[in-house]
């Protein structure tokens, strides 16, 4: 996120700059060089760095293996989505996971589960909702 703000802020400060000397300058071809880099930085930022930078809202699909903490269970057909609560810095983010119910260790899901544990078994992660 930083980089992404990093970038918009020098593209704009690039772009403002040679607009500033093209309006004291017209002909010399500097300040269009100035205009056109900052302009470039801008749609670097913005087509390159953005979409990496910033999340989509898709759900989580791989979980790390431990213990979370789960904030709601919803079963929809053959996915089973899932709320984990995660501490961060500071606070504590709910994040969206959606696995296939064949992930779980049992043919039924339990969806009044409040934890969910994750074991790696020979490569395959088994969830298991207690």
């Amino acid at each position: 996120m930083v980089s992404l703000m990093f970038g918009f802020i020098l593209g704009l400060v690039i772009l403002a700059g040679g607009a500033c000397w093209l309006g004291k300058d017209m002909c010399n071809s500097l300040p269009w060089a100035c205009s056109i880099t900052g302009v470039l930085v801008l749609v670097a930022a913005t087509f390159a760095v953005a979409p990496i930078e910033l999340t989509t809202g898709l759900p989580r699909t791989s979980i790390r293996n431990g213990t979370h903490k789960v904030a709601f269970v919803y079963v929809s057909g053959e996915n089973v989505n899932i709320g984990i609560e995660e501490k961060g810095d500071n606070s504590e983010r709910l994040y969206l996971y959606q696995f296939p119910k064949s992930a779980f260790d049992s043919n039924t899901v339990k969806t009044d589960g409040k934890e969910l544990s994750v074991i790696d078994i020979g490569g395959f992660k088994k969830l298991v909702l207690k």
